[in-house]
């Protein structure tokens, strides 16, 4: 429980359903680019998590995997979406998330970002 940062091997492909839930003093995650797959509920709890950049390598994502990670500032996200809802990861609108990388989403869902009074910037690439 006392866990401040974490870098997973590089051989490590998948982060199991609450595989570091509640980890208060967790700070940073570090995941390889080998990682395919998080799954449920991964991080939540982690209040201490400040940024988090989810690598292109991973192909499938659990839910709600930052509930409870409110003093979460900076969200990455370089793998794909068929439609996003920040939400849907679990977030509370009540969070001090103040910047939100996408780099590959089909379509934002209806309050993609709805009530995220912190939120100051949004970047999502255009195709070019």
């Amino acid at each position: 429980k006392t866990l401040q940062s974490l870098t997973l091997p590089k051989n490590c492909e998948s982060i199991g359903a609450e595989a570091f839930a509640s980890c208060d003093h967790l700070q940073s995650i570090q995941i390889n680019t080998k990682c395919k797959s998080i799954g449920d509920n991964a991080f939540s709890g982690c209040a201490s998590l400040a940024d988090l950049t989810i690598p292109a390598s991973v192909e499938k994502l659990g839910s709600t995997i930052i509930k409870g990670c409110n003093n979460l500032y900076r969200l990455t996200l370089h793998n794909k979406f068929d439609s996003f809802k920040l939400s849907d990861l679990g977030l509370s609108n009540t969070s001090r998330i103040a910047n939100v990388s996408i780099d590959n989403v089909k379509k934002l869902s209806i309050g993609a970002f709805e009530g995220y009074r912190a939120l100051k910037e949004v970047n999502i690439p255009s195709d070019g």
